[in-house]
């Protein structure tokens, strides 16, 4: 593997990185920054193979009206790290065009899809209390939230932890 973009990382994240020793790894800045502070939620072992990394930190362009930064892979296919901070100072999702559409990788900036709609809903508790800013993490739905109303019809979306996103030709249990 050549190339791996990270939304943030987080263990459940970045906990393989050592098993692409050689891979380029891109990430925002300000990630990358928190990552390597010694701040507790991050495993620093998991970084002790001193991971090529490739930060990206100015804005380039525009993505549907968010801030978006050109990741440089040499695809054909463009590819773009969003910022949505909140559940880590630097989180960031990731675009990828797919012909005339987008996918948005979101990681963890929703643990779950009813959060961009349900602004009770029992998660959002949990996701508040394990953000590092809570301020930017609802700004950061309200962005995500804004993107599906405005663009539903552009793109995809697609968080980390919903495993009701996941593709429905991979069943969550076999068929019986």
């Amino acid at each position: 593997m050549r190339h791996i973009v990270l939304t943030h990382c987080d263990p459940d994240h970045a906990g393989g990185l050592a098993d692409f020793p050689n891979a380029q790894i891109h990430i925002g800045k300000e990630e990358l920054t928190h990552a390597l502070s010694g701040h507790w939620r991050y495993v620093a072992k998991q970084f002790e193979h001193n991971p090529r990394w490739k930060p990206y930190d100015a804005k380039d362009r525009t993505w549907f009206g968010l801030e978006a930064r050109t990741v440089e892979l040499g695809f054909s296919s463009e590819v773009l790290l969003i910022p949505l901070f909140g559940n880590t100072l630097g989180h960031c999702g990731v675009a990828v065009q797919q012909d005339e559409r987008w996918l948005l990788h979101v990681g963890d900036a929703y643990y779950l899809r009813a959060e961009l709609t349900e602004e009770d809903h029992p998660v959002s508790e949990l996701a508040a209390q394990r953000a590092d800013n809570d301020e930017w993490r609802r700004e950061s739905l309200s962005q995500m939230s804004r993107l599906v109303r405005d663009h539903c019809g552009e793109f995809d979306m697609v968080g980390y932890h919903d495993i009701t996103e996941l593709p429905a030709q991979y069943p969550l249990l076999p068929e019986p």
